[in-house]
């Protein structure tokens, strides 16, 4: 996965953990993927953590949406 799909994963959750309100923790806990694994994805300046398929599915579950749209990274306009 190259650094720049990896960045974009980072905002995706940055957003919508901080839209809905979850905290590393509770996403941890929705999800079922560690906290630690979340924190290395989100901080991709440390380390370019590249999630395999599983653990983003199991973040699109968390967030309530397909797979296919968690990884849309599609600007939209905000109203």
């Amino acid at each position: 996965m190259s650094s720049n799909i990896v960045y974009k994963v980072a905002r995706k959750i940055s957003y919508l953990g901080n839209s809905q309100g979850f905290t590393i923790r509770s996403l941890s806990q929705k999800s079922d993927v560690s906290a630690s694994t979340i924190r290395r994805i989100l901080n991709t300046r440390v380390v370019a953590h590249n999630p395999s398929l599983n653990t983003m599915v199991k973040l699109a579950r968390a967030f309530k949406m397909p797979l296919n749209q968690f990884v849309d990274f599609t600007p939209t306009t905000r109203q």
